[in-house]
């Protein structure tokens, strides 16, 4: 990740793909937060804003 620090959108699908990969594995917190990161870093990617309140929801109902 150091290498595209710079680069806020690169980074923001590095986080979205860290969601994808957590999510799939069970930690869904963990996959929550990095979504959320995501979103934070590129405000115009939807998918990672989508899948923050998607998992969350998820997350709150006791899917874990």
């Amino acid at each position: 990740m150091s290498y595209v620090s710079d680069e806020s959108p690169v980074l923001s699908r590095v986080f979205f793909n860290m969601g994808l990969g957590l999510a799939k594995w069970g930690k869904i917190s963990l996959a929550v937060r990095a979504f959320e990161r995501s979103a934070a870093l590129d405000p115009t990617f939807e998918k990672a804003k989508h899948n923050a309140k998607l998992i969350g929801s998820l997350h709150k109902n006791g899917v874990d």
